[in-house]
């Protein structure tokens, strides 16, 4: 492994004495440097190292997250409804009497499509109010052009005019726990989105009432893949944890409004006006570029392979708390952050993706992207003050030993065991 590598005793034990050297606060100035470019290029073997195995070692037939899409349409009779499931070719393979997972062709859905709809009506309800509605089978295509899709249309009639209609959706509830289907419903100009899951399975929209939720979901949804996405937290934490406190400036200058009674080791507590305008421009750099990505993405202009992406989303937070440690007052950071934006958007976009109506994307794309700023926001508000009140309180020479080191320490952990996870497509916890 060393000799593959090139790993020497040598260089690592020159590594390990600078380390102590920056922690003791010992030729900081002129050890920091080296060990920043040390870093870059450890960054960079290490991405390299996930790209192989990313691209080289996937499954060949690796599953995506068990997702379909139902489109609704009220017709202008008032009673019949048509009703177009989309969902990924290998999730039809038991409808259609396969092996799991089988990817059916065209030949094999021609044979077998009236298998697979006597299957979906086992599984689907569409009614009037509490009146049945017949369902009749359609049509079932694969569309191959862009991302491969299988459709299947069918037609429910009801018996009387519809003023309360009622969806409710069991399918692949029984063997996958954590299936959804992003439902949208029309009826004439308006449009009702919902998402169904096991134990919120139904939809009903009184039709003459507003509907139960709008493409205002989508802002809701880019809220909550901040909120809960834990990976994209933790990075911005680690871009934050360094604001508040900043190197000591040299005689001659005027301090730019530090708090000065802060103790020794050269560091002081960042007046807020500082901290603030610094987290300006690191987040704005990190929105502009996930913004961009997350667009070109959605858009199909761009693509990178899932596992990647989000394998070097945990690479960026390893890598940003553990420059924390080593070197701080980076003065070129939101450029390091514009960077990683990139990465970001892209894991944004493997998300909205699944969220995404096949038509009309645009909307959505914009809400949803509205939604992933102002949850960005939010941590950011909650953040700053309390990390700004931990650094007054604490002083900049234990806030940088105790918030800073351990909260670094926490992300760079919780970022490589994600590394881990992604890369080997295992379960560390």
């Amino acid at each position: 492994m060393r000799a593959q590598f090139g790993f020497r005793r040598r260089p690592l034990r020159r590594a390990a004495r600078a380390w102590i050297r920056v922690r003791q606060h010992r030729r900081a100035e002129a050890v920091a440097p080296g060990l920043c470019a040390v870093f870059d290029a450890v960054l960079c073997v290490a991405l390299g190292v996930v790209l192989c195995v990313a691209l080289g070692v996937s499954p060949a037939h690796a599953h995506r997250a068990s997702i379909t899409h139902s489109d609704i349409a009220v017709q202008p009779d008032g009673q019949t409804v048509r009703y177009r499931l989309q969902l990924d070719p290998p999730d039809a393979a038991e409808l259609l009497g396969l092996a799991p997972d089988t990817d059916p062709d065209a030949a094999t859905l021609e044979q077998r499509q009236g298998r697979m709809f006597q299957r979906l009506f086992e599984y689907i309800d569409v009614r009037a109010g509490t009146t049945q509605c017949v369902l009749e089978a359609g049509e079932a295509t694969l569309h191959e052009a862009g991302e491969r899709l299988l459709s299947a249309t069918f037609t429910a009639r009801c018996p009387a005019l519809i003023e309360q209609l009622v969806v409710e959706y069991r399918l692949f509830f029984d063997i996958d726990p954590l299936h959804r289907s992003l439902v949208r419903v029309t009826y004439g100009e308006r449009e009702a989105f919902e998402e169904l899951a096991p134990g919120r399975n139904r939809l009903s929209w009184e039709l003459d009432a507003r509907p139960p939720r709008s493409q205002g979901w989508f802002l809701v949804s880019g809220i909550e893949h901040i909120v809960f996405g834990f990976d994209h937290v933790a990075f911005l934490l680690a871009l934050l944890l360094v604001v508040v406190v900043r190197r000591r400036p040299t005689s001659g200058d005027d301090g730019d409004g530090g708090d000065d009674r802060d103790d020794s080791g050269g560091w002081q507590v960042e007046a807020l006006g500082p901290t603030l305008r610094a987290t300006a421009v690191l987040v704005t750099s990190f929105t502009i570029a996930h913004s961009i990505t997350l667009v070109a993405a959605s858009l199909g202009w761009i693509s990178l392979n899932g596992r990647l992406v989000e394998s070097v989303i945990a690479a960026s937070i390893v890598y940003v708390a553990i420059e924390n440690l080593v070197y701080p007052q980076s003065r070129h950071r939101y450029l390091l952050t514009f960077g990683f934006g990139l990465i970001h958007g892209l894991g944004f976009a493997s998300m909205l993706a699944v969220l995404l109506p096949p038509e009309s994307v645009v909307v959505p794309l914009l809400l949803f992207n509205l939604g992933v700023e102002v949850g960005q926001l939010g941590v950011v508000v909650v953040a700053i003050p309390a990390l700004h009140v931990a650094a007054r309180v604490l002083g900049a020479r234990r806030y940088r030993r105790w918030p800073l080191t351990v909260g670094s320490l926490l992300l760079a952990a919780s970022g490589a065991l994600w590394l881990i996870e992604r890369v080997f497509a295992i379960e560390v916890y």
